[in-house]
């Protein structure tokens, strides 16, 4: 017997840090630092963008931000039902891990709006914008 529940409680406790990991998206390379061993330039920008005016980057940084804590507030009310469907498939009922949503789509799409984010501070900075 307790081999058994050894057996089942290292598997719950696996199953739960397992469920929860995903990878952090890429860090944008270093253009601004001290140290930076890269400088920012036009060859780092679509053509599209470096036609963008510094007040449009500003309102378009303004609205992904707006986004991003929209995704961010799906994702964490959305985390919060996951834990207590966790909570109660490890105590009552263990298929209802099968129930639980990794958020994937939206953490992709989280993803998205921090990289045009990244690239437009860097096109903020790039064009001496204020």
């Amino acid at each position: 017997m307790q081999l058994n529940f050894l057996t089942i409680s290292t598997f719950v406790m696996a199953s739960s840090l397992l469920g929860c990991a995903t990878t952090a998206p890429e860090l944008p390379l270093d253009y601004g630092s001290v140290d930076a061993e890269i400088k920012l330039g036009e060859e780092n920008f679509e053509s599209s963008d470096l036609e963008i005016a510094c007040q449009d980057i500003a309102g378009q940084l303004s609205r992904l931000k707006t986004q991003q804590l929209e995704v961010d507030s799906a994702i964490l009310e959305s985390r919060v039902n996951d834990q207590i469907v966790g909570i109660a498939a490890n105590l009552i009922f263990t298929p209802l891990w099968l129930v639980i949503d990794n958020d994937n789509d939206l953490k992709a799409v989280r993803d998205v709006l921090q990289e045009r984010s990244d690239t437009l501070t860097l096109l903020f900075r790039f064009k001496n914008c204020s």
